[in-house]
């Protein structure tokens, strides 16, 4: 997964995220138990509210691995 710059500071304020993972969807439910993740980039914040506030913390992940994600 790829994380953007906001995420990067809230989370790992002194440390490296390149070096972790995540798991997405604990306590969702069967349907979306996964494997962790690992953290393989940082991006630029971008900004998808306002342009007076400032960007939340977000991760990215491909459309296709995702657990809900319907073949095309």
């Amino acid at each position: 997964m790829i994380i953007n710059q906001a995420m990067a500071r809230r989370f790992w304020p002194q440390g490296d995220p390149l070096s972790d993972q995540l798991t997405i969807g604990r306590g969702a439910g069967r349907a979306f138990r996964e494997p962790p993740r690992q953290i393989i980039g940082v991006v630029s914040d971008v900004r998808n509210g306002a342009l007076d506030q400032e960007p939340q913390p977000t991760m990215y992940i491909p459309q296709a691995q995702m657990p809900m994600a319907s073949p095309r």
